[in-house]
């Protein structure tokens, strides 16, 4: 009988090796279009998304937080991240 331990290593193999990486040609038509990220959260106090990516014109990592507000009744607002594309 297989272990399923075996079983699970071989599968996430399987399904490493299929996933689609990105090219150079997906990376170019990515970059072309506005892209928006939408957040929301559970926590009806305080909540924050940390954000974090590469900057290739700055050539490092960028760390940012991303706090949500709140109305009058604790509900939070949806946190969005626009990514115009460059003109």
């Amino acid at each position: 009988m297989i272990n399923i331990r075996t079983l699970f290593i071989v599968v996430l193999i399987i399904s490493y090796c299929n996933s689609n990486h990105l090219t150079k040609d997906k990376l170019i038509i990515l970059i072309t279009k506005d892209i928006e990220i939408v957040f929301t959260t559970t926590k009806s106090n305080y909540d924050e998304v940390l954000v974090t990516y590469y900057d290739f014109d700055k050539k490092t990592n960028i760390s940012k937080p991303y706090v949500f507000k709140y109305d009058v009744d604790e509900s939070p607002f949806l946190v969005k991240i626009i990514l115009v594309k460059p003109s």
